[in-house]
Formats: C-alpha cells, structure tokens, sequence
C-alpha cells in the first residue's frame, strides 16, 4: 500500500488525479456489494469507501487531490438541489403546501431549540458555538435522501411530501446557518449588539442567490425549446449549473438555494419531466465522488482527541453506541422478544393498599449498596482520587505520577458493569428486549446526573428517584404523551435556576 500511494504522489499531475478518480469510484461501487447484503444505502458504502482509502486508513489518495477536489461538493448539491424543484410545482403546493409548510417549521424549530438547550445549558458550550449547532441542526441531508430514495424506487405522495419538507428544511438551514455565523463571528471579534452585518446581510445574500436562480431558470427555458434534442437539452442544462455554482463560488455563498429554485421555475414554466430523468441518469458518478472525497475528509482523530469531546466523553463513545445498536437491530430484527420475569412477586402494605414488586425492592436496595459502595471508592481509595484528579486537569495528574490512560480505562470499565447492572434491573422490570431498549433510559440516565450534579453520586441517584417520580405522576395526571417533554422541562427549569444541579457545587478555575 505504502508503494502504490508514493507511485500515486510521484506520478504527472494528470495521472495522479486519474488514477485517484478511478480508484474513489471502484471502491464506492465495490462497497456497495457489502452494504447491499446489509440493506444499508450506497450512502454509507460511498462514505466508508472514502474512509478507507482516505489518509486515516490506507492513504492511497494523495492529500493535494482531496484539496483539490473540493468544487464537487458544489457541483453535486447543485443536481440535487435542481432536481429537488421538480417537487415544488404549482398544482403540487395548492394542494399539501401548507402541510409541509408546518412540518419544515415544527422540525426546524424544535430540533434547533433542543440542541441549544441541550449544547448550551447542559454541556456548558460556549453561546456562539451552541448557536451556530442549534442552526445546524435544523437542516437535513438532501444529497443521501435523494439516493436513498432512488436506490429503493420509492414513490408516492410520501415521497413527494418528504421530499418537500427535505428541500424546505435545507433553506430554513441555510438562511439560519448564515445568520448564526455571522452572530458567531461578531460575538468572537468582541463586537457589541447586532447590525446589519450580522443579521441583515445573509439574509440578503440568500434573496440574492434565489433571485439569481430564478434568471438562470428563465435563460434555461429560452435556451431550451420543445424541438431541442435531449442531447443538447442535457449539455446545455449541465453547462448552465457548473455556470452558475461557479458565479456562487465567485460571490462565496451556497448554490443549494439557487439551483432549487432554478429547478422550481424551470419545472413550472417548461413542464419538461424528461430533463430531470436525464439528469438522475447523469448525475450518480458525481454523486458517488461527492461521498468518497467526504469520506476521505473526514477527520477521525477529531472522534479522539480533547477537541472532539462533549463535557469530557469522546464522540467515539457515542458512536460506538449507535453502532452497536444499529448492528443489533440488523442481527437479530426490530421485533420485541419477550422472556418470564426473573424475580416474581410482590408484597402488600397499609393494609393491601399499596403494592411494591419485589424487583422495584431489589432495584432500590442494589442501588443504595452500589451508591454507598460507589461513594466510598471514590473518595477513600488510591484509584479514586486518581480518577477526580484526571477529571480536573489531566495533565496536572500526569506530572504528579498518575497514569491517566489506566486511569480512564479503569473509569470506563467500570462504568461498563455498572450499566450492565441497570441493563439487568431494567430488563427484570420490564420483560420485553428489542435493539433500543437502552436508548431513552439511557438519555434519562444522563439527564438524572446532570439533574442531581455532575460529579456527585448521591446527587445522581437523587436525581433519577425525582425524575421518575415526576415521570409516573405525569403519566398518572396528565398525559403519557406529555411525560417525557415534562421531565425534560422541569431538568431545563432547575438548570436555569441552579446550573450545577441539585447537589452539584460550583468550580472556581484557575486562571
């Protein structure tokens, strides 16, 4: 491998990105044969092909060919975003337009406050970066939806409505993504308020860019009458993008909004279905490049390293654990496997008015012994101290002695049978297992920590006996629906007024 990637580096210009092409499009079509017995989208082959022969793996693409490559991004969301307008017809929008309208808005909307609150509030990210991933998470994947929807030959008005909200959602993104970078600039230069440049200009940029693909719409029309042939309408509807991405790329602003809405007035105005077939025979090569060199562009060391943590976890961790989830549900299917009970029973007080499961006693009684146990450990002995030594300032514990890689090592194992303990109690409770079952106790595990104070272990544990019992009486007298968005409410509410947690304490860094 070492041998091929310096004859690669060593050959012509024109050689090395020949032969770097051909070697992006054979690996993404051979990964597909994988993915396939899998029943996973050519997506995920594209971008694991890109992976692995990106320089975190093999390395056989030089990096001056990923760097120069960078222009299909544009020229591939651009065939994307242009046949996305074929589903923004007139007739179309008469008649669910209002009904993708609220969709785009309540999905935007809400993803976006959540992951403020979630980035911003919870894991204590700093207000310019919470902003700018609350705008990023409004936006969705156009480019993989369209594949995916077209690798599957799915159709229908469900289709027509995804599709929809997919193209709306992305303008929301883009417009929202502009303003909150520019808050974001302006607020890490110092600068005080908001202005024009903050606020107003990416808005007038992104009418720009509308305005300016509405024109090429029309020019495309004028340009390509009913006695064009398909060849030329072709050439001629490719020559009017790569123009166009290139006018954007003149003025550094995104072509997504201009070609979708090329393709809106072009559709409505031409009524020429043909040109987007031709273009969805055309454009999977391009597509396919576009997903390798994203691939190949993907920093896996950010997953690792200090800059890639949220509140101290690694992006791996998390990762690693919808893998894992993903995988289970490929293996062993979605449907629930039931199983007896492994505790039976329960005992009555006040006289048979309340009845307690013996396995909600053995829950509370395992968890008190793991608290207490727990506690102790980790402020009596030698390893716990290391542990809230490396928790503070791992380089300060390494000059004392500590071997901080142990030391986390040791953190996440225990961690581990921790949480296989809860998975036991948890699947005692509740005899039915299906490849999610860990997800939301999982979500609820943390929102208990950072309910009772991260860094306390009483703190947790209380955190968890409050949150169920506002959960139960949720669900009792008000609504099973509203139960969670209540929980969750009320972790927002005291993180407002207490941001520590209940029994959290507060640092004061050193500076």
């Amino acid at each position: 491998m070492p041998q091929f990637q310096q004859s690669i580096e060593s050959a012509q210009p024109v050689a090395a990105v020949i032969i770097s092409v051909a070697l992006m499009l054979f690996s993404g079509f051979l990964l597909t044969r994988i993915t396939k017995l899998l029943r996973l989208p050519n997506v995920t082959a594209y971008i694991v092909a890109g992976i692995l022969i990106g320089p975190y793996c093999l390395n056989l693409v030089p990096q001056r060919i990923i760097d120069g490559t960078d222009f299909l991004s544009d020229i591939a969301l651009a065939f994307i975003a242009f046949s996305t307008g074929e589903f923004f017809k007139l007739s179309v929008l008469r008649r669910n337009g209002m009904k993708v309208v609220w969709i785009t808005i309540m999905e935007a909307v809400l993803a976006s406050v959540v992951v403020f609150v979630l980035t911003y509030w919870l894991l204590g990210l700093e207000l310019a970066f919470s902003i700018v991933l609350a705008a990023l998470a409004s936006a969705t994947a156009p480019a993989s939806t369209m594949m995916t929807i077209r690798q599957t030959g799915a159709k229908g008005d469900f289709v027509d409505t995804l599709l929809q909200v997919v193209a709306l959602d992305d303008v929301v993104g883009l417009v929202l993504y502009s303003v909150a970078i520019s808050i974001a600039l302006a607020s890490l230069s110092g600068a005080s308020g908001f202005s024009f440049e903050t606020l107003g200009k990416p808005v007038v940029l992104n009418l720009l860019v509308v305005g300016l693909g509405s024109l090429f719409g029309l020019f495309m029309k004028l340009l390509m009458p009913q006695k064009r042939s398909k060849d030329n309408k072709l050439i001629i509807s490719v020559a009017l993008l790569f123009a166009f991405c290139g006018v954007c790329a003149l003025l550094d602003i995104s072509p997504l909004l201009g070609c979708m809405m090329m393709g809106t007035v072009y559709t409505n105005i031409a009524d020429d279905d043909k040109l987007f077939k031709q273009l969805n025979y055309f454009s999977p090569p391009i597509l396919l490049l576009f997903f390798v060199r994203s691939g190949m562009s993907f920093q896996l060391d950010a997953l690792v390293s200090s800059s890639g943590d949220l509140n101290g976890v690694p992006l791996l961790v998390i990762g690693v654990s919808y893998f894992l989830q993903n995988s289970a549900l490929l293996i062993w299917k979605a449907a629930a496997r039931s199983y007896p009970p492994v505790v039976t029973g329960a005992v009555k007080i006040f006289g048979g008015k309340l009845t307690v499961s013996y396995i909600s006693l053995l829950t509370i009684s395992v968890c008190i012994v793991i608290m207490l146990a727990l506690t102790t450990f980790v402020n009596k002995s030698k390893m716990g101290k290391a542990m809230r030594a490396c928790s503070e300032d791992k380089a300060a514990a390494q000059l004392m002695g500590i071997n901080v890689n142990a030391t986390i090592s040791a953190t996440f194992a225990i961690g581990s049978a921790l949480a296989a303990i809860a998975g036991v109690l948890l699947c005692s409770t509740v005899p039915t297992l299906q490849p999610t079952t860990g997800a939301m106790p999982g979500i609820k595990a943390f929102t208990a920590a950072v309910f009772g104070g991260i860094g306390s272990i009483p703190g947790a544990m209380l955190g968890g006996i409050l949150l169920g019992m506002i959960e139960q009486f949720s669900k009792t007298y008000i609504s099973t629906l509203w139960a969670d968005a209540i929980v969750f409410g009320v972790l927002v509410l005291v993180l407002v007024v207490k941001p520590t947690g209940l029994l959290g304490k507060n640092i004061n860094e050193k500076v």
